[in-house]
């Protein structure tokens, strides 16, 4: 039922021109938000008026709306002042008739929408249990974690995401700090063997699907439980590390290789990579690679800190930074080196000597002298391994990027 009241007026005063523009005061079209009551079809609190111009104030002021914006093919209500009230969600227009005390009439035209402000209740399936079904995992939606859900706007149209918590922080626990604070881009998860036998924390998203262009999220917070009742895992020798910069930020999407057999597993947005192998007693050669530009990372900053380096300068402290200015890998770092940095910022060139961007070396291997570090191993070596390895780590040096700005 609509709140506000209209006025029967000729419809073709509507219509006067005037080849001068009146000052409206907008320069965007105007929002406005609704679906805050419970109703059917939702609407939003509107209050639209024309600014005064300085050099004319308003004698009298009328409107026709346009609902839906359909170019005033239909003429949905008429009133005089202020257009007041509330419409449904949805892209407007109105158009304004005023009469100002210099003598004129003028027409304006706003378009104005009304958008969906209020986020949909949502609960969580609390308990679940679940068993792996493959020695590759058993994949979970988001959409199986919905007990209820209601949008008074969208009805039963949602959009379901969601996440497993993991400990973001790196502070040893997950709990509400590890929380998204933003709903997550995936709407499944995967659960592997590392699972079995632990209890995982799901943050689930769900928005409300209405007839405007903002989505609303609300979430919940559940858990559920991992199983291998089908014994499809068993006893696995477990795998994983991490790769990170030379200042300590997690590279993701860096492919774990093992010589051998090719590919070993890619690390997630934390940098973390996991494997879990079924045969013992195997040998294992792991190395890392990275596809990525050579401009990434690189800017005109590295090459100031490079050559202040060069003229003794105490600008590149660790070894990871002098193979990273390295990047003819002469194992020198001279103005050379400059030159080919130089070339790829104006795009002269695509990739370093050798078509080698990045150098990952593991993280457990000192220097023998950090300060001429030009012979380093690439690959992290077990031999005849029976244990899990829980701290299989890389890092990572972006050849001209020495300020470790590369993600």
């Amino acid at each position: 039922m609509k709140t506000y009241k209209t006025y029967c007026m000729p419809l073709l005063a509507f219509f006067i021109l005037s080849i001068f523009p009146y000052n409206f005061g907008y320069s965007q079209s105007v929002i406005f938000c609704g679906g805050e009551l419970d109703e059917a079809p939702c609407t939003g609190e509107v209050d639209l008026v024309p600014e005064e111009d300085p050099n004319c104030s308003i004698e009298s002021l009328s409107w026709i709306l346009d609902l839906n914006a359909d170019t005033f093919q239909n003429v949905d209500e008429v009133g005089v002042n202020a257009l007041q009230g509330r419409f449904p969600l949805g892209t407007h227009t109105v158009k304004f008739l005023i009469k100002g005390t210099c003598g004129e009439e003028r027409t304006v035209e706003k378009t104005f929408e009304v958008i969906d402000c209020t986020p949909p209740e949502v609960t969580c399936y609390f308990g679940l249990f679940i068993d792996i079904h493959s020695t590759l995992g058993t994949e979970i939606w988001a959409e199986d974690f919905i007990n209820e859900f209601f949008d008074n706007c969208s009805g039963q149209n949602y959009e379901a995401r969601m996440n497993l918590v993991e400990d973001n922080n790196e502070d040893g626990t997950i709990d509400s700090l590890d929380y998204l604070q933003g709903p997550p881009k995936f709407e499944n998860a995967l659960l592997k063997c590392k699972d079995v036998g632990t209890t995982r924390l799901v943050q689930l998203w769900v928005s409300d699907v209405s007839n405007d262009t903002i989505n609303n999220w609300s979430n919940c917070i559940t858990t559920i439980g991992v199983r291998d009742n089908l014994n499809f895992c068993g006893e696995q020798l477990i795998l994983q590390g991490r790769v990170r910069n030379y200042f300590q930020n997690p590279l993701a999407n860096v492919s774990i290789l093992n010589y051998g057999t090719g590919f070993f597993a890619e690390t997630d947005s934390l940098g973390r990579f996991y494997y879990a192998d079924p045969f013992y007693g195997y040998n294992y050669f792991l190395s890392a690679e990275k596809t990525s530009s050579a401009l990434n990372g690189v800017t005109t900053f590295d090459l100031a800190l490079i050559g202040k380096y060069i003229l003794g300068q105490n600008t590149l402290s660790t070894p990871y930074q002098l193979i990273a200015a390295d990047v003819n890998q002469s194992g020198t770092i001279t103005t050379l080196d400059l030159i080919q940095i130089q070339k790829i910022i104006l795009g002269l060139e695509e990739n370093f000597p050798g078509d080698l961007n990045w150098i990952f070396i593991p993280e457990e291997y000192e220097f023998p002298d950090p300060k001429n570090p030009w012979e380093y191993e690439t690959e992290i070596i077990r031999y005849n391994l029976y244990n899990h390895q829980f701290a299989l780590n890389f890092v990572g040096v972006k050849l001209g990027d020495v300020n470790g700005s590369t993600q």
